[in-house]
């Protein structure tokens, strides 16, 4: 299992995801966990995939995939998106150990002169083992959720929704004089 970062730590105090156990929890979740379901829609269709997926230390979700697929289609149309993963296959035996996340945002593909780029990559591919195969086919390209709204489940408990705060600007190098 890989441990969640104290930058994301740091991050999940800032949501106010509240106590430190459910702070954690859910950041095993996301480091845990491969697939989650993507919904893209436009104003007349809805499309849902099991999608494999990494979290950065912003709550931004990357992906990978195919451009002409359909969620790529309706992304480009309406960039209005929502990402669901849940652990649910701990509720047989620990109920309270149940931590569904659902966040709601702006789905884009990453332009190749993107400055974030090469992190997107690089946080996917640590994530999978295959991660920079795949990311090296050239028809699979990153694509990022930026969330605006995370919707937390813990337990039997009530969800609750928080705000994410816009990630921080990339770092632009001045051109040398």
């Amino acid at each position: 299992m890989t441990i969640p970062s104290q930058d994301a730590a740091g991050s999940a105090a800032s949501l106010g995801l509240g106590r430190q156990d459910e702070m954690y929890r859910v950041l095993t979740v996301l480091s845990t966990e491969q697939f989650g379901v993507l919904a893209t829609a436009t104003t007349e269709q809805l499309h849902t995939s099991t999608i494999l997926f990494a979290v950065t230390n912003a709550w931004e979700i990357v992906f990978a995939i195919r451009p002409v697929t359909l969620k790529a289609r309706l992304a480009a149309e309406w960039p209005r998106a929502a990402f669901q993963v849940d652990n649910r296959s701990v509720v047989t035996s620990d109920r309270q150990a149940f931590v569904r996340l659902e966040f709601l945002g702006a789905l884009r593909l990453v332009a190749a002169d993107d400055p974030r780029r090469p992190d997107y990559h690089d946080i996917f591919a640590a994530k999978f083992p295959f991660g920079a195969t795949l990311l090296a086919d050239p028809e699979i390209a990153l694509y990022v959720l930026t969330p605006e709204r995370l919707r937390v489940a813990i337990g039997a408990g009530p969800p609750q929704d928080v705000d994410v705060p816009a990630p921080p600007a990339p770092e632009v190098a001045e051109p040398e004089a």
